[in-house]
């Protein structure tokens, strides 16, 4: 993987012609992703929920869940604040007006009836043509409850769920072992569509203190969750890293929390945690539990204030954290879902909106490294949610079907090594 990886960056900046040539064989990867995460991410909520037990255990899994996912995501806008306060990347940087996007200027801040548009759908089958994949969570996690509370009349549903959930890993499965080829052709096609070697150092000269900034603290963040993971995981803090690699690959190649899911979901299987607390944490972790995001719109905001000579006090570099962390959940189901939930932060503390004009050259660029925290964060809450439950005696009684899921996935399994 990293091998097609590296070959993949030497393509698009030194051989851009030929890496043009391999748009058609890297999005036809990218779509492949795609096709699974709705039935995969589907059937594996509805069969984790149905596994976890009675309705104290997934209130417990839940509860965690959105703990863990609400505590990272702050701290992460928190430390991205903190970081800009310190280093001042934008000061003294030279701002260009009516830089912005006509496209991201025009579009209204998220009010609630928006936010709560995201949580809820009339239309299943329109939620899944879009790739909404909240609503769809939230039926199957519904689904699934209702399947677990009819008991022995909810087997046969519930056990058609798993045998599914365990063929579209099969699948993904053989998608990994083409992988390196696909992400390969993907990354060399962006970076020659970016302009190959000349075009990446000019874009990366024009603003190289800033993504050196924004780079350090998703570094610090990465490793605040690794720590977090050490602390409260400690059973699976060595397999995880290792097994995440592919998955966080993936996600850089992509640039795409969602396309990564499948990948994600055997990758964290594969470390050890128990299927059913998997199936239930990463999907809502690749729609709801975004690390890099948040840590990325607050240091954004900051920058923006400090390029404009914007001096913003501390209750409202406060404010700041919390809409940051609230765009960073409003992002999933959004196109452009970074930059668009940043206008959102943007006008309610009053900052220009045309700053976003000054990140946009370099943006495409920390998607791909947010999206991997992003991506990183997913595989540290199942392993945490999974070891406290597990500690807890959450897990007593629970399906054997959980401690045979290495050799249910062994195949998957050496091909997500490989």
């Amino acid at each position: 993987m990293a091998l097609g990886l590296a070959a993949g960056v030497a393509l698009g900046l030194f051989a851009r012609p030929f890496a043009l040539a391999l748009e058609p064989l890297a999005f036809a990867f990218l779509d492949l992703l795609k096709l699974l995460v709705l039935p995969l991410t589907f059937c594996a909520m509805v069969s984790g929920v149905t596994g976890i037990g009675d309705g104290l255990r997934l209130g417990r899994a839940a509860g965690m869940t959105l703990l863990f996912f609400i505590g990272t995501t702050l701290l992460a806008a928190a430390l991205g604040l903190a970081l800009v306060n310190l280093l001042q990347p934008g000061v003294g940087y030279p701002v260009v007006t009516g830089s912005t996007s006509p496209a991201l200027a025009e579009r209204p801040p998220l009010g609630p009836g928006e936010l709560l548009g995201l949580f809820i759908q009339p239309n299943l089958v329109r939620a899944a043509a879009e790739m909404q994949l909240l609503p769809l969570l939230l039926f199957a996690l519904a689904l699934g409850a209702s399947l677990r509370s009819l008991g022995t009349e909810g087997r046969a549903a519930a056990g058609f769920f798993e045998s599914m959930n365990a063929a579209l890993a099969r699948m993904v499965g053989w998608l990994i072992a083409v992988a390196p080829i696909g992400l390969g052709a993907l990354v060399a096609f962006q970076l020659a569509s970016a302009g190959g070697w000349e075009g990446l150092s000019a874009l990366v000269t024009s603003l190289l203190w800033w993504l050196g900034v924004v780079l350090l603290g998703l570094g610090l963040q990465a490793l605040l969750l690794l720590a977090l993971l050490r602390i409260l995981a400690p059973v699976h803090a060595r397999a995880l890293p290792r097994q995440m690699l592919t998955a966080l690959i993936t996600a850089f190649s992509t640039a795409s929390s969602t396309a990564t899911l499948p990948v994600t979901l055997m990758a964290v299987e594969s470390a050890g945690v128990r299927p059913h607390t998997a199936r239930l944490v990463v999907p809502l972790g690749a729609t709801l539990n975004m690390n890099g995001t948040a840590l990325y719109e607050a240091m954004a905001a900051l920058f923006i204030a400090q390029a404009y000579g914007i001096a913003l006090d501390p209750a409202t570099q406060f404010i700041v954290v919390l809409l940051a962390a609230l765009a960073a959940i409003g992002a999933a189901g959004i196109p452009e879902a970074g930059l668009v939930t940043l206008v959102m932060v943007l006008t309610t503390v009053g900052l220009p909106v045309e700053g976003i004009g000054l990140l946009l050259a370099v943006d495409w660029l920390l998607d791909r490294f947010r999206t991997a925290v992003n991506v990183w964060g997913d595989g540290a809450a199942a392993a945490v949610v999974d070891a406290r439950l597990n500690a807890r005696g959450a897990g007593d009684g629970d399906d054997t079907s959980d401690h045979q899921a290495p050799q249910t996935h062994a195949a998957d399994q050496k091909a997500l090594n490989g």
